[in-house]
């Protein structure tokens, strides 16, 4: 039997051992894209190798994506590059985009946020009278999964939508590459990645914004990435990003299939051994994630999960003086404090197995029962 399980792929995975054979090449000699003679030459054709294996997958243009850091980067180049007088998003985005959207209120920017259903889905009939109300230069920020939850966006219909406004929709794909087919739906202006998050490196992201996409660059300085992101391209990074997108894309049924079977056993299992809780989430949910009310306090099964079985997963985010503050998208879906307090995201990828989920729901088995006993 395992004695370990890392159940916490929302926060990043595993590198796959084909991305870092991608890399490899890289070691050969130094790459710099910009550089004229024929190692910079050679560098530029696997960039652009790299680019054109993305754009194939999302079926745009490669010229119209653009490698990044993160993310985190990608998100903050697309919000402040758009310039808005409006932005219309919800409480549950990622920090990346909360925070962002937040400071640029500060700044003066209207911001709107639609709310969430208690079942974690987006409140549709919100979405569109808020929609239907906005300026004139507005902006459309939303995730296609929520990290948390595993909620799905019902993104053709919102995109329809802001299509049909004339909106520019901006989708925070992250949770869902690797998990669920990307599609860049009609009315989809921009989109964003991450490559730590299905089995690709730390360090590089890459986002997609159609030529009608209203932004400036972040960074500024020299000519890289058609002057939409100066600084020295990642090459290795790129390489391993596309490889890793390519496995995902290629082996996505097959995977999507093994994730929801594990997630759906661990439930299960868990139901099995005893153990009572909710899951948060009642909409449809991406095939990989299970956010658990359970009835012990989430924090101290947290901690006895890492510390007496090696088992990982997490909960909200951690703020600086390192206690856990309440989740924004379990608060938006109107649960209690104490439902709240009790709850811990599980999250699966293709490297699981089953002997980990019969090994991990013995131990929260076993650590929710200790914990009742001792009063948490």
């Amino acid at each position: 039997m395992n004695r370990s399980a890392y159940l916490d792929n929302n926060a990043t995975t595993v590198v796959a051992p084909e991305v870092w054979e991608a890399m490899q090449v890289c070691k050969e000699i130094p790459l710099n894209p910009s550089s004229i003679h024929r190692y910079g030459q050679k560098a530029r054709a696997l960039l652009e190798k790299a680019r054109a294996c993305v754009a194939e997958i999302l079926e745009v243009l490669p010229q119209d994506l653009v490698f990044t850091s993160s993310a985190t980067e990608s998100i903050n180049t697309l919000i402040k590059g758009a310039c808005a007088s409006e932005i219309i998003t919800t409480k549950a985005e990622h920090s990346c985009i909360h925070e962002t959207t937040l400071a640029l209120a500060k700044q003066g920017t209207k911001l709107t946020h639609t709310p969430l259903l208690s079942s974690g889905a987006l409140c549709l009939a919100s979405f569109e009278k808020a929609l239907e109300k906005a300026e004139k230069s507005v902006l459309i920020v939303l995730g296609s999964v929520n990290a948390e939850t595993g909620v799905l966006l019902p993104i053709e219909k919102v995109a329809r939508l802001c299509k049909e406004r004339g909106a520019p929709l901006l989708i925070d794909a992250v949770a869902q590459a690797g998990r669920k087919q990307l599609i860049v739906h009609p009315g989809v202006s921009a989109l964003c990645l991450s490559g730590h998050k299905f089995h690709g490196p730390k360090g590089v992201g890459c986002f997609y914004a159609h030529p009608s996409f209203p932004y400036s660059p972040l960074l500024l300085g020299g000519q890289q990435e058609g002057r939409k992101r100066a600084g020295t391209e990642n090459v290795e990074g790129a390489l391993g990003f596309a490889t890793a997108l390519s496995l995902a894309t290629r082996f996505l049924l097959e995977n999507e299939t093994k994730m929801r079977s594990l997630r759906d056993s661990f439930e299960k299992s868990l139901a099995a051994c005893g153990v009572p809780f909710y899951i948060n989430g009642s909409a449809p949910r991406i095939c990989n994630v299970s956010n658990l009310a359970f009835s012990v306090d989430g924090e101290a099964l947290l901690i006895s999960l890492d510390a007496e079985y090696k088992i990982a997963a997490s909960r909200g985010s951690a703020c600086g003086s390192g206690s856990i503050t309440p989740s924004r998208v379990l608060q938006e879906m109107g649960l209690s404090r104490e439902r709240i307090s009790s709850s811990i995201r599980f999250s699966f990828s293709r490297y699981n197995t089953l002997q980990e989920v019969d090994y991990a729901t013995k131990c929260i088995a076993k650590a929710c029962k200790r914990l009742k006993d001792v009063g948490f």
